[in-house]
């Protein structure tokens, strides 16, 4: 008798074992290291100067000549176009001369009221002498200092005679010829600044916050591929294609308006979009813990593309690889 019994207790276990392994699902499962990848994206880009000036006449004056043509290359500082300005230069030649005829007329009045102070002390001349001597000084003086003012707005006068490059650039057009009177405020050129270039990518808002302080690729078609730095990314947005504005700082020899591709790989891991389920309108991926399904959310995954992994996640999560579309959160499985 009890050995039909015991008989019996073990097919009743053998019978709720097949029921218990009936209703647990099924899945395939690899540790979430074994399964990050590291995607690579490239975008058109196209090399920009964001300092582009307009030179233009800061006298009324003949342009007396143009050193430069469009195309070519300038330093800073150099001389690019000068205006006729010989009025000016002779203005301030005459300044030059007064203020020489100035200063001897004080070094006269100086010595004319020494000799009076002297003959002062040896009760010999009268006070208003040495007050008129005096004040005929300082008439010299005050004349002298108007002169000197003349001669600083001659000087930044004939400074404005030339047209000089404010920075490293490119002249991109000539609005000016020779000969041609210009008033103050007429343009002479257009000048690209060229030691500040930039690339500009356009990329889509998820992934430019998430490729925010990387380096990447620089790529023209028959030339070497170049590390670029990340500059900034715009605060200002496309509302309709949810794309943002980035800069990376462009090579040396990178020509303003260059077209080419910028290549960016992903730093951090990324599950592939194979393994992204939905549950409950939120994208995630179940994992097993215990011999349960566990969703667990990815909060900046996008459908059909690799989704980038929370920095907290244990990279040895059980990932479930296989059967993740039919199972739910809390099922059994094996």
């Amino acid at each position: 008798m009890k050995q039909m019994h015991s008989i019996f207790l073990q097919r009743m276990a053998l019978v709720f074992g097949a029921i218990f392994c009936s209703s647990a699902q099924a899945v395939s499962t690899k540790p979430l290291s074994d399964l990050l990848i590291y995607p690579t994206y490239s975008f058109p880009a196209e090399v920009v100067a964001h300092t582009e000036t307009t030179l233009s006449s800061e006298l009324n004056a003949r342009l007396q000549s143009v050193k430069v043509r469009p195309g070519e290359s300038v330093e800073q500082g150099q001389l690019l176009a000068k205006l006729d300005c010989g009025d000016t230069e002779d203005a301030l030649a005459l300044n030059a001369s007064l203020q020489a005829e100035s200063k001897a007329q004080l070094k006269l009045a100086q010595l004319q009221l020494q000799r009076f102070q002297n003959l002062e002390k040896q009760q010999y001349t009268a006070t208003s002498q040495i007050d008129e001597s005096l004040t005929q000084v300082q008439s010299i003086q005050a004349h002298l200092n108007g002169l000197r003012v003349q001669q600083r707005q001659a000087e930044r006068a004939v400074r404005r005679c030339e047209v000089r490059a404010p920075f490293v650039g490119v002249v991109t057009d000539l609005m000016a010829g020779r000969g041609q009177w210009l008033s103050v405020g007429i343009p002479v050129m257009k000048l690209v600044r060229s030691d500040l270039a930039e690339i500009e990518v356009q990329l889509p808002l998820t992934l430019a916050n998430e490729m925010a302080q990387q380096m990447g690729s620089w790529q023209v078609k028959g030339k070497a591929e170049q590390q670029v730095a990340w500059l900034r990314q715009s605060q200002v947005l496309s509302p309709n294609q949810r794309m943002a504005t980035v800069w990376f700082q462009a090579p040396k020899s990178a020509p303003i308006g260059l077209a080419g591709t910028l290549v960016v790989t992903m730093q951090k891991g990324h599950l592939p979009a194979e393994f992204v389920v939905m549950r409950s309108g939120k994208l995630g991926v179940f994992v097993a813990e215990a011999g349960n399904a566990v969703f667990k959310i990815l909060p900046e995954a996008q459908a059909g593309r690799p989704a980038k992994i929370p920095e907290d996640w244990s990279k040895t999560l059980a990932v479930v690889t296989e059967g993740q579309h039919r199972i739910q959160t809390g099922e059994a499985l094996r």
